[in-house]
């Protein structure tokens, strides 16, 4: 498939191949190793690397030629596949913890997380 890139002269050009590829692989491991390394506090290995990658893909098939699968780095998954800390979350109000469950009630909670993992409220 094609990548869409700026031109040597100007605008924008359409080409394909691994030297097109390879800059967006190269970003997506350089934002997965400062991640590991902010989160472990250490580097991490090719094979953490190749697990990350491997287990997020999108796959995306190409109809239009040979019907085959195509994997698609998925950048924001490679990085919630690395997160193995999960959110900090303090309740504040009600103050009691009471829940009344004949009235609406507002509930207020602190979230910190300079990591990833999502929190969902309901």
């Amino acid at each position: 498939r094609t990548i869409i890139s700026t031109a040597m002269s100007s605008g924008t050009e359409s080409r394909s191949g691994t030297s097109m590829s390879a800059p967006h692989v190269a970003g997506v491991l350089a934002l997965m190793g400062q991640f590991y390394r902010l989160q472990q506090n250490s580097s991490f290995n090719n094979q953490t690397a190749r697990n990350a990658l491997n287990n997020t893909n999108t796959f995306i098939n190409d109809t239009g030629l040979t019907n085959l699968l195509f994997p698609r780095l998925d950048a924001l998954q490679s990085l919630y596949f690395l997160d193995s800390i999960a959110p900090n979350a303090t309740h504040i109000s009600p103050a009691n913890q009471s829940i009344n469950s004949s009235v609406n009630q507002t509930f207020i909670v602190n979230v910190t997380d300079f990591q990833l993992k999502n929190m969902i409220l309901m």
